[in-house]
């Protein structure tokens, strides 16, 4: 009795151990049916820079169409729409993102790198700068797949991908909350303002309660806190103090002008160059012009006058090619240090823009009013 009993042990142990392997074998990489694989984002982004020369035209060559989500190629807008439909659940930092596309071939995405992921969600953090609280390294990805459909699960590394300071979704709501208190409050300053004036405001508002941040502007990264790279290092923690390690770098300075522009109407993206970041913003008849915020708000070597401060914080304020091209230079899009190839951004004038009241009249039809776009937040501008 004793050997049958051992012998049907051994027979159990000997089925679990094949069950085992044949559940490795089915998701093994060489398998035709069945994979599964997983990576961190900065292993995703090695994976990227690996295949640097892949033409894989993730952006389709589509020329800027209100956002850059609309360039993107079918897979990668499936993770940006993904990402946009999970806002909400992201902000408890630890929400598993699952993304499903359905009729695409492992091995051929494989053998891109897996670009499409990335792009997806670079187009994602440049379209979307009020989502402030991710870290994009803070990331892992599981991929699995099954015939032609393949299932992709973006989590938490390790405990969160949170930014540094945040720690639950009430920290993030309460920033929500400022940052929705100041929109709010920016709003009614400029509702008798036409657009041109709304900017310019939008512009002197970040440079006066801003301090460039002097941990980075002196090569010392590590010593500034992460959000100094977000929308909330310009709006909610930046201030003039030099030694603030969460006043903002470009990029806060750029998305908070995009999230502000685009919260009073105004269509404005941001703009990577080499280790920089600007905005183009749209002013009338579909008419862009550049804006670098960080620009206007330099770092003085010594104390500057209140004139020299008023002259500068408009220097690169609704700028054309001819000017922001002598000392700016587009790249592809930079997320976290790394270059996106073949996005396309607004085609902006030639001249910088000379301030002309009647650019912001709007024709009813019964009368010509000068604007302020002032009375109704939703208003159209045309050129009479």
């Amino acid at each position: 009795m004793r050997k049958n009993i051992v012998k049907f042990v051994v027979a159990i142990m000997v089925l679990a151990s094949l069950g085992t392997l044949m559940a490795m074998y089915a998701f093994a990489d060489g398998d035709n049916d069945s994979h599964y694989l997983e990576f961190t984002f900065d292993e995703l982004k090695e994976k990227v820079e690996q295949n640097d020369g892949l033409s894989l035209a993730a952006f389709n060559d589509k020329e800027y169409d209100t956002c850059y989500g609309n360039q993107l190629d079918e897979p990668s807008k499936v993770v940006y729409d993904t990402m946009i439909e999970n806002i909400d659940n992201t902000k408890d930092g630890n929400y598993n993102v699952n993304i499903k596309l359905v009729g695409y071939d492992w091995n051929e995405l494989k053998n891109q790198n897996w670009q499409f992921l990335y792009y997806g969600l670079a187009a994602f953090d440049y379209d979307y700068p009020e989502v402030f609280w991710i870290n994009n390294s803070g990331f892992s990805f599981g991929l699995s797949s099954k015939g032609d459909e393949i299932n992709i699960t973006v989590r938490p590394k390790s405990s969160n991908y949170y930014c540094d300071g945040y720690s639950s979704r009430a920290d993030v709501e309460t920033d929500i909350s400022k940052i929705d208190q100041i929109i709010a409050d920016i709003k009614s300053e400029t509702k008798n303002l036409n657009t041109y004036e709304k900017l310019k405001y939008i512009d002197s508002y970040l440079v006066d309660k801003n301090e460039y941040n002097r941990y980075v502007a002196n090569g010392n990264q590590d010593a500034a806190d992460n959000k100094a790279w977000k929308v909330v290092s310009a709006l909610v923690y930046g201030n003039t103090d030099t030694t603030n390690a969460i006043n903002p770098v470009c990029e806060g300075y750029s998305r908070a002008f995009k999230l502000l522009a685009n919260s009073l109407g105004i269509e404005a993206v941001l703009v990577s160059g080499d280790y920089h970041m600007w905005n183009y913003v749209k002013l009338y008849d579909n008419k862009w012009y550049g804006v670098d915020v960080t620009w206007n708000d330099p770092v003085w070597s010594g104390t500057p006058s209140k004139s020299d401060i008023e002259t500068y914080k408009y220097k690169y304020f609704l700028i054309g090619s001819d000017t922001i091209f002598s000392d700016h230079k587009e790249e592809t899009v930079d997320i976290v240090y790394m270059d996106i190839s073949g996005i396309n951004y607004p085609e902006i004038q030639k001249s910088d823009y000379v301030y002309n009241e009647k650019d912001f009249e709007v024709t009813t039809e019964s009368t010509t009013v000068s604007t302020t776009e002032s009375t109704t937040e939703s208003t159209t501008e045309s050129t009479t």
